[in-house]
């Protein structure tokens, strides 16, 4: 990339261009389609576990605990 940032990719695509500069690709196997969940939202709630999942498993490689994040953590409340 012409940051010289890596770049991760998370889809359920098979294949895809942008797979091409990712440094880290993550596929998830969330395929929409069932009548009640329209328009990505099966991919979205598979993110949103994933992404829960990963915090934790930092959390524990990092030993930071809930309560030094949320110090941390910025609201526009």
């Amino acid at each position: 990339m012409s940051a010289g940032a890596p770049v991760a990719v998370v889809t359920s695509a098979k294949n895809g261009a942008v797979w091409a500069d990712a440094k880290l690709l993550v596929s998830l196997p969330a395929r929409d389609g069932a009548r009640l969940a329209p328009l990505g939202t099966i991919f979205e709630l598979a993110l949103q576990l994933y992404f829960d999942g990963l915090v934790v498993e930092l959390m524990e490689r990092l030993r930071v605990d809930e309560a030094s994040m949320r110090a941390r953590h910025a609201t526009l409340e």
